[in-house]
């Protein structure tokens, strides 16, 4: 009995040991590299630029920014940063938002005052609550006056996500109701009052009542209504969410693969729809050209359009992010690691072109080796911050963007409610 106690006593202690073990060594993959990036690179300084600089050297007919993460009010302040910078140097035609499509067509008929909405009614509509923000609040509204006093056209807003298809469904219902167009059913007044979900067997009928309306309303008979082919893309963008929500929930890869493809595919529509250049706004994780895990909308759009594609990075040293969870939005810290982010402590938030850098071989050997920097989504839980892969990226910057805004530290936003 003695025995079994020493051996039990011995195999509870290594246990304990080897555990303390992994967690020491998990602290260290955590925080050595951010202790490593902590020093001052004197080149990066005589490179530096900032939003308001010429971002884009080149003619290219999509330019992508992306965030490090959707919880910070630095990186939705940068979307209007860069969108006047862009407008100024590129003359841009349109943004398109890591949003639902329908809810894109919400945002537009405001901006361009055609829309009975309030701005509070309007952010009601939209579903990812990371947009309602005073941020995203000022952006629209700089369209909004935008479209109204230029002499020199108009700009455009759409969305170019399909997580959302309820505001497609009530979308597509309100404008056959406002354009007193004959088409009507019972079922999709049904969802859109929540009696079922999007994968109950019911909506068969919702989807058959879509295919007629497509039918219908590609007819010469409504050639010339206005936004139509908006309407038609909700249509599409419904039975393209049909065909995501049919992946396996515990298929992480699928979902992130079919998803990032079908908002490439919206993307080139929207481009074909209104003419060059645009410019897109979502997640470094999609708008890049390469992911973790899986194929991006940023590399599909490349493999499309090449030398035409041209995508800003930004990136964090710390943040401090607001991200949803199961009772409301709550603040993370998460540092990246990232050493030419580190450099935004005295130099201030400013831009990286890469091309500019290759003729200096310290800043070129930065940014084409295996950089560590930050990657945050719209989850987070306490073992991120013992798992490094689960917040970072280790990869070089250069097969991922053209160019990067580094921030030294990033705060969260404030929702407009609060």
């Amino acid at each position: 009995m003695k025995i079994m106690k020493k051996v039990i006593k011995i195999i509870v202690s290594l246990v304990v040991g080897l555990c303390i073990g992994l967690f020491g060594l998990q602290m260290f993959q955590m925080y050595k590299p951010v202790l490593d990036a902590s020093k001052p690179i004197d080149e990066v300084g005589s490179y530096a630029m900032t939003a308001t600089d010429e971002l884009v050297n080149r003619d290219v007919k999509i330019i992508g920014l992306g965030e490090a993460t959707h919880g910070n009010k630095e990186f939705q302040k940068l979307k209007l940063d860069v969108l006047k910078t862009l407008v100024r140097d590129n003359g841009i035609s349109a943004v398109c938002f890591e949003m639902d499509y329908a809810e894109g067509v919400l945002v537009n008929d405001y901006i361009m005052g055609n829309s009975d909405m309030t701005s509070e009614e309007l952010f009601s509509h939209i579903s990812f609550e990371l947009y309602h923000t005073e941020e995203i609040k000022e952006l629209i509204e700089w369209m909004k006056a935008y479209n109204a006093d230029s002499r020199d056209g108009y700009l455009e807003f759409f969305g170019f996500d399909i997580q959302n298809p309820e505001v497609d469904v009530y979308v597509i219902n309100e404008y056959l109701k406002k354009h007193q167009i004959p088409l009507h059913s019972d079922a999709t007044d049904a969802f859109l009052a929540e009696e079922f979900h999007f994968k109950d067997e019911r909506m068969g009928e919702v989807f058959d009542f879509l295919t007629a309306c497509k039918t219908e309303l590609e007819s010469e008979k409504y050639k010339g209504y206005p936004n139509i082919d908006r309407i038609l893309n909700c249509i599409d963008t419904v039975f393209m969410a049909k065909e995501l929500a049919a992946i396996p929930s515990d298929d992480s890869i699928g979902y992130g693969t079919y998803r990032d493809w079908a908002m490439a595919d919206i993307v080139e529509s929207i481009s074909d729809s209104v003419g060059y250049p645009i410019m897109l706004a979502g997640h470094n994780g999609h708008v890049g050209y390469a992911g973790s895990y899986v194929k991006t909308m940023g590399a599909y759009l490349k493999e499309e359009l090449g030398e035409d594609c041209f995508v800003i990075g930004t990136d964090y040293f710390k943040t401090t992010a607001s991200i949803k969870s199961a009772k409301g939005r709550k603040n993370h810290t998460s540092y990246s690691g990232d050493v030419l982010a580190y450099q935004a402590k005295t130099l201030g938030t400013y831009y990286l072109r890469f091309e500019d850098v290759k003729e200096n071989e310290t800043l070129n050997t930065i940014v084409t080796g295996k950089l560590s920097t930050g990657s945050l989504g719209e989850s987070f839980v306490l073992l991120n911050n013992l798992m490094p892969a689960s917040v970072r990226v280790y990869a070089p910057v250069t097969d991922l963007y053209d160019g990067m805004i580094f921030v030294y530290e990033a705060t969260p936003f404030t929702m407009l409610d609060e």
